[in-house]
């Protein structure tokens, strides 16, 4: 019988016999020819038959291993353990009953905040490996690894790690890095908001509502400040330039770098502009050769038509537009490959121009009567028909001034004089002292002649 089970018989006779003084029993434990002891160390085996010190400190309050415990730790691994790997292994098979989780290491427990002063950092566990150089090279130092995890059957979610987001503070973080570089190995699908679809590489989605008062809400800001290195080229604030791989068969709808297609939900508040892409103003640094809120460098090559810029239907509004370039600048044209085109030959002048034999028209707004057809003849001397709105009959319509007003025109110019006399068989130059009942005035050799 074991030491403990004779202290508890003799104990219990001596209660019997009504025995009124502790009896300390003395005797040997049979096997044990030794040993020794101290005050907070666990015992072990030394031998088969002594016992020595272990290396498990107990003060009945606290428990280390390899060290003296913390007077407010309850578990302490500490030492060194030569040609160690593990300091702590944890290598149990669970097999909980139906409906109940499995958590091979569960740290659960309660912090309590003291009752005045400040606490630098409450945390569930603390992870802060020390590592001391030597002459091995070290391919990885990872603070916690976690190594791929195979599912069982039938699981639906796997994951290396998830983390549930705190709640009860000003700011609540699920994940928080105060420092370093992000990597993410896996090419995706990815997801944030979300569960991941395996249409998106990286997809944001989710229902975010603002704090109050926000002056912009957005999905996604990017507030970096880039400054380049002295040897870098351009600085770029979001670079967008994916390869898009064709199928090997069948037929792609649209292969674009950049899709923009915000749907809007009615609300009460009123909307003064809305756009699928909206660019602000910004000042450019002092010695910028060129600025632009929107820069196209060429039209792209390869198609069978190539268009800078395409607007495939609806109205296009410019409030302020300057085109500068040479005898194309600005060309319209209907299916055709033919068409006219509007630009400056020289400073101060506009032209208009259209192709050969071709008839130049001014309409109205209905596009149902014209205002002006210019139509082309020989020799580039062609004719001018004025038609008059309502009555789509031919008239021409000068602009009209006064006898004082008449300019130092060029020779040709036509004009209506509303108070020139008309002219007479014998004086032909504009006068202004009879009836005054207006006349046309020709410029003529440096003067004006009226007709009439």
């Amino acid at each position: 019988m074991k030491r403990v089970g004779w202290a508890v018989i003799l104990l219990l006779l001596a209660s019997l016999a009504g025995a009124q003084t502790i009896i300390t029993p003395q005797f040997g434990v049979p096997g044990i020819t030794g040993g020794a002891g101290t005050i907070n160390f666990v015992t072990r085996w030394t031998t088969a038959t002594t016992l020595g010190v272990g290396v498990l400190r107990d003060t009945g309050t606290t428990v280390a291993f390899g060290a003296v415990p913390f007077a407010g730790t309850f578990v302490r691994v500490d030492g060194s353990l030569a040609g160690g790997t593990r300091a702590l292994e944890v290598l149990t098979t669970l097999s909980p009953a139906a409906n109940i989780d499995a958590i091979a290491f569960d740290v659960n427990g309660t912090i309590l905040e003291a009752g005045a002063g400040a606490h630098a950092v409450f945390a569930g566990a603390r992870i802060w490996p020390q590592v001391q150089a030597g002459a091995a090279t070290v391919t990885d130092l990872i603070g916690v690894w976690v190594p791929a995890i195979t599912a069982a059957g039938g699981t639906t979610t796997v994951s290396g790690i998830k983390i549930d987001p705190p709640t009860g503070a000003s700011n609540n973080y699920a994940l928080w890095l105060t420092g370093g570089s992000f990597r993410f190995d896996g090419v995706g699908p990815h997801a944030v908001g979300a569960a991941p679809i395996d249409q998106y590489q990286l997809l944001l989605a989710g229902s975010f509502t603002s704090g109050v008062g926000q002056a912009n809400v957005s999905g996604l800001s990017v507030q970096t400040a880039l400054a380049a290195a002295a040897d870098s080229g351009n600085i770029l604030g979001v670079r967008i330039d994916p390869t898009l791989v064709e199928r090997g068969a069948g037929t792609h709808a649209i292969l674009s770098g950049l899709y923009v297609a915000p749907a809007i939900t009615a609300g009460g508040a009123a909307t003064t502009v809305a756009a699928g892409g909206y660019f602000g103003t910004f000042v450019a640094a002092g010695g910028t050769t060129s600025a632009a809120g929107v820069y196209i460098a060429s039209a792209p090559t390869g198609a069978t038509t190539n268009y800078a810029l395409w607007v495939a239907a609806g109205q296009s509004q410019f409030d302020a537009l300057t085109v500068i370039g040479g005898t194309n600048n600005l060309v319209f044209r209907d299916n055709a490959a033919t068409g006219g085109r509007l630009y400056s030959p020289g400073a101060g002048r506009f032209a208009i121009t259209a192709g050969s034999n071709d008839t130049i028209e001014i309409i109205n707004n209905a596009i149902t009567v014209e205002w002006a057809r210019f139509v082309p003849g020989a020799l580039g001397i062609g004719t001018v028909t004025f038609t008059n709105i309502t009555t789509s009959t031919p008239s021409l319509v000068l602009g009209a001034t006064t006898f004082a007003a008449l300019p130092a025109a060029p020779n040709g110019t036509l004009l209506y004089c509303s108070n020139c006399d008309p002219p007479t068989l014998v004086v032909n130059v504009c006068t202004s002292v009879g009836a005054a009942t207006g006349a046309f005035a020709v410029r003529i050799n440096g003067a004006w002649n009226c007709i009439g």
